[in-house]
């Protein structure tokens, strides 16, 4: 279930601002240092979200939210704070329903999986025996794929690339994941196998600076 996408104004990460004599939401957080963090550049945006996280009182309500919207800058948000809070259950599951939506940052949020989730491998291979199945998929895929069963390459090749690259997982050789990897490989323009592991690297490098 989506939350309405208004809900994210109202979270620590924005705050109302008068620009040119209208006021405004604008986001505390850069969500496009976010989309390709890198060590020398992005750990201003680790510390503006710790920052915030460290002065609400119960931010996980307000990190929630951030997940449980269409619009995937929000999710970018959500996953740089799962790294900084304490791990949490909800926050893991609503990290996983972003993905599950096919969320157009999904290498990102499966990188944050595989950093926050002591399930992660089980769950990416329950994923991945079903092509990585978009589950609430809008009408406009289901009109084009004229079907509700429909898979996602992007989400299957992030969680392939990271099973592989950084667990080395012998159930990838299994034949019935090989077939479908063959078949969704092809249809990932985003080279996002090779996305979730730099991402993951990378934002390791800040959490460990």
């Amino acid at each position: 279930m989506y939350k309405n996408e208004d809900a994210v104004f109202e979270t620590i990460f924005f705050e109302k601002r008068e620009l040119e004599g209208k006021e405004c939401n604008v986001a505390l957080i850069n969500y496009l240092e976010a989309l390709n963090i890198q060590k020398e550049s992005s750990k201003e945006e680790f510390d503006k979200i710790n920052k915030l996280l460290l002065e609400c009182e119960n931010p996980i309500p307000d990190v929630l939210i951030l997940l449980q919207v269409r619009n995937w800058r929000p999710h970018l948000i959500g996953c740089l704070a799962a790294f900084l809070l304490p791990k949490n259950p909800l926050i893991i599951t609503e990290l996983w329903s972003a993905f599950d939506r096919s969320s157009w940052v999904s290498p990102q949020i499966a990188a944050t999986l595989s950093i926050v989730d002591e399930n992660f491998i089980n769950n990416a291979l329950v994923r991945l025996s079903v092509g990585a199945l978009i589950k609430e998929p809008s009408s406009i895929a289901i009109q084009f794929h004229q079907s509700e069963h429909i898979e996602n390459p992007k989400g299957f090749m992030s969680l392939w690339g990271l099973l592989q690259g950084v667990y080395n997982c012998p159930e990838l050789e299994s034949e019935n994941l090989l077939k479908f990897r063959v078949r969704l490989a092809p249809l990932d323009r985003d080279h996002s196998s090779d996305r979730a592991l730099a991402w993951r690297s990378e934002a390791i490098l800040i959490l460990n600076a």
